[in-house]
């Protein structure tokens, strides 16, 4: 169980966390300062205990929609002025926020990170959804 609950962690605010110590750095990241982000993940451990055998497979159909809202949700803009150096940097962050959680899990259980991998869409479902956010909101 603590096994789950890490990876979970990891894999849910990993993103968020890189993306708050690397680009913001305005005190403490959010995840580790707000406890709802602490209770969603414990909420989805127990949710992924008792659904252990109903695995859901994960496929285009699923992911890229997934992964767009992800990154809808997630993505900060740093800015509001319209110039390309923002819009870039926003997005880029965005992709960060996306897939830093999932880079993060490959690497603590010592796998091959899904991004590296063929046919792994959802950094470019990442990059699609951040720079739809970003545009969509100057």
């Amino acid at each position: 169980m603590i096994g789950l609950f890490v990876l979970a962690l990891v894999s849910g605010v990993g993103g968020g966390l890189i993306r708050d110590g690397i680009f913001i750095q305005h005190g403490p990241p959010l995840a580790m300062s707000d406890g709802r982000y602490l209770a969603v993940v414990i909420l989805g451990c127990i949710a992924a205990a008792l659904f252990r055998n109903h695995s859901l497979v994960c496929k285009l159909p699923f992911c890229l929609p997934m992964r767009l809202g992800w990154v809808v949700t997630r993505s900060l803009v740093l800015s509001t002025r319209s110039t390309p150096s923002s819009i870039l940097t926003a997005i880029m962050i965005g992709i960060v926020t996306a897939c830093g959680g999932g880079l993060l899990r490959d690497v603590l259980v010592r796998d091959e990170p899904l991004l590296f991998k063929p046919g792994q869409l959802y950094v470019l479902a990442a990059l699609i959804g951040a720079s739809l956010f970003t545009l969509l909101i100057l």
